[in-house]
């Protein structure tokens, strides 16, 4: 896909925002679902996810800066790559 079909002023058309956002999520539960890496804020995080108020990429974009900090702990380097990609595309 040419930048020019994936240009976010442009328009969301031809961006997945929402599967990836799923996708991202999928991987942070599974860090974040592990009981030998317990954090209070993922216990809040997951449950905010789990209320179904709020859809995957807005709760991403509310706690952007935690989630990297997270995931570069976990040396995650394939989510920290879909995290920038979401970024740049989608926030």
């Amino acid at each position: 896909m040419s930048e020019a079909s994936r240009n976010r002023y442009v328009s969301f058309q031809n961006i997945d925002c929402d599967n990836n956002a799923r996708l991202l999520v999928g991987m942070i539960r599974r860090h974040a679902e592990d009981p030998d890496k317990h954090n209070p804020f993922w216990d809040y995080f997951l449950k905010r996810l789990n209320s179904g108020k709020h859809d995957e990429l807005f709760l991403l974009h509310c706690y952007l800066q935690s989630i990297r900090e997270f995931l570069e702990a976990e040396d995650d380097s394939e989510a920290l790559q879909l995290l920038a990609k979401l970024e740049e595309e989608c926030m």
